[in-house]
């Protein structure tokens, strides 16, 4: 089970390809359809839906496991909460993801 967190690295080459693999995507879309996803526009597309075509394209992905947990960050006030019990010591309890 995985689940993706935003956050990726890329080596050598990859991140050039990505640029040019999207900009290809991104003029196929631009005929109507949405090669991602064609239930929404091209714009409103995932980055699992990228993802999922990287991998269909047999782009070598991999995952990495993370250990001890995560948290989503989105907005200032999930920041004050983590800090808050990053401060009382209680943010190993808190698990929003669980």
């Amino acid at each position: 089970m995985g689940q993706y967190i935003g956050l990726m690295k890329f080596q050598g080459d990859g991140l050039e390809f990505l640029k040019k693999h999207y900009e290809d995507l991104r003029r196929i879309a631009q005929g109507g359809k949405n090669p991602l996803n064609p239930n929404l526009p091209f714009e409103k597309s995932y980055m699992t839906d990228l993802l999922n075509d990287l991998i269909a394209e047999k782009c070598r992905l991999k995952a990495i496991p993370i250990n001890n947990g995560w948290l989503e960050l989105d907005t200032i006030s999930d920041f004050t909460l983590y800090e808050k019990l990053h401060n009382e010591n209680s943010l190993k309890f808190y698990s929003p993801n669980a």
